[in-house]
């Protein structure tokens, strides 16, 4: 059972979506991977902070043996 907030917001999102030109809508879908590129990468780095931006680890980065 879904709410009547998540019914309209939905029937908004469909919306808007078909107002887009195709370039608008793969533009905006670029964007939505690379938002969760950045997202998946964070919580990488929370679970290991050895892991750095690039997604090497920090040891790699000094020369160290891993």
């Amino acid at each position: 059972m879904q709410s009547k907030i998540a019914t309209a917001a939905k029937n908004a999102l469909i919306a808007s979506a078909e107002r887009l030109s195709p370039e608008e809508r793969l533009n905006a879908f670029l964007a939505h991977s690379r938002l969760l590129i950045e997202l998946h990468a964070a919580g990488a780095r929370l679970r290991n902070p050895a892991i750095s931006v690039e997604g090497t680890t920090r040891r790699r980065q000094l020369g160290k043996p891993l």
